[in-house]
Order: C-alpha cells, then sequence, then structure tokens
C-alpha cells in the first residue's frame, strides 16, 4: 500500500511541475508554445529539437507535444 501511495504522489506532483513549466514557456498564455517561447524560455534548444517536438507540424507546441517530447528527451525536463 506504501508503495501505491509514493507512485501515486510522484505522478501528482510530476504532473503538476509540467504544468507549471508549460504555463511559464508559454508566455501569452495561447494554449500553445512558439519556437520564439520556447527558445526564450530554454535558450539550449535549437530549432531541430523544436521541429521534432512539432509532431503535428503546427508551427506550435500543445501541451501534450511538450510532455512527449520531454519524456522523449527531445526538449529538457526543467
Amino acid at each position: 500500500m506504501k508503495k501505491i501511495i509514493l507512485a501515486l504522489a510522484a505522478t501528482t506532483f510530476g504532473t503538476a511541475a509540467f504544468a507549471v513549466d508549460f504555463a511559464t514557456v508559454d508566455a501569452n498564455q495561447d494554449g500553445a508554445v512558439s519556437a520564439e517561447e520556447l527558445t526564450a524560455a530554454m535558450p539550449e534548444v535549437d530549432t531541430n529539437a523544436f521541429l521534432a517536438a512539432d509532431t503535428d507540424q503546427s508551427g506550435t507546441l500543445s501541451e501534450e507535444e511538450m510532455a512527449n517530447a520531454i519524456d522523449n528527451g527531445l526538449l529538457p525536463a526543467g
């Protein structure tokens, strides 16, 4: 039981931390992260990483695309 509670806590806090990061990177709060917003928040990220993370090729990253890119190591976690 203790392991389950710890796993749930880790998942909850991990998700909350990511949500804060997305909201911070989404400077204009339009629900999408542009290449400009991403490089302003994460100067170490290059255009190729942004393009790889933009899986629907919309020109912006959704919260899901950003989470997937972080999970897959395309973008830094913090």
